[in-house]
């Protein structure tokens, strides 16, 4: 079972107390599906406020319909198809623009990026600056992928439900499923091995040679941290890049860098 479905491990006389409209059973059901859609919200829709506001759309339609649970699938296969739903539709709000490519983005990456490191590294929150545009660079890449294929990644890749349950989730076949699955995870992969160094060291990114330009445009605050926890130093930072660099396989790099996102 998923690492984030088990957050919706409750017992069966809780829902159908739930279900009866005991009040305590209802926030008790709802408190642990904001927490397990949380991580899927964020990532699928890539900033922390509308992320927010979808969590609170989720949960007043799984309140909603709460009554239709019948039990034919696991309570987190439902939550999560409710979940799923909900974010695709939200999602479809935005397409006001168009949506971006890995071209597009890889332009943007190197678009006034430094050539030398900034020297902004006596600063205290410096290495709490540099986690805050990883993070938000790797919530930005997944926006390349269609809404099809990063539904497909975050429900396999990070939140590691298999392919059974993801593919019910998403109301398609296992075959489809595996389909989109691998061809989201090539592109990540394909972007990532080239662009980023923090996967590779060779690559020609880096997110000490970002932190100038990101401040000027005002892509992350000091002010505001978006994602990047409160207690991050230097210590931290070489940790999570040591981390990654002693896996071996590409593939294995680029899934650890997207886990490490603080939901």
């Amino acid at each position: 079972m998923s690492r984030f479905a088990d957050q919706l491990q409750i017992s069966s006389q809780t829902i159908v107390c739930a279900q009866c409209g005991d009040l305590k059973a209802i926030n008790e059901v709802l408190s642990k599906v904001v927490e397990a859609v949380k991580p899927l919200a964020l990532r699928f829709l890539g900033n922390c406020h509308d992320a927010e506001e979808a969590c609170q759309e989720i949960t007043l339609r799984v309140n909603k319909y709460l009554h239709t649970f019948k039990g034919d699938a696991k309570f987190s296969t439902w939550v999560y198809r409710v979940a799923v739903n909900q974010l695709i539709s939200i999602k479809a709000t935005f397409k006001t623009q168009d949506a971006q490519s890995f071209d597009d983005f890889e332009k943007t990456l190197y678009t006034d990026m430094s050539s030398i490191e900034s020297e902004l590294v006596d600063l205290p929150d410096y290495h709490r600056m540099l986690e805050e545009i990883r993070i938000a660079c790797a919530l930005a890449m997944l926006q390349c992928l269609g809404d099809d294929l990063r539904m497909a990644y975050l429900l396999g890749e990070i939140l590691d439900f298999d392919q059974q349950e993801a593919s019910e989730i998403l109301s398609i076949s296992t075959g489809t499923y595996r389909k989109r699955l691998s061809r989201a995870r090539r592109n990540i992969v394909a972007f990532m091995s080239k662009n980023c160094g923090f996967i590779a060291p060779e690559n020609p990114c880096r997110c000490t040679k970002q932190l100038d330009k990101c401040l000027k445009n005002q892509c992350i605050s000091r002010s505001k941290f978006e994602f990047a926890p409160q207690q991050f130093d230097e210590k931290t930072w070489s940790q999570a890049q040591s981390y990654i660099q002693t896996i071996n396989s590409i593939e294995a790099k680029v899934q650890a860098a997207y886990r490490n996102v603080r939901s």
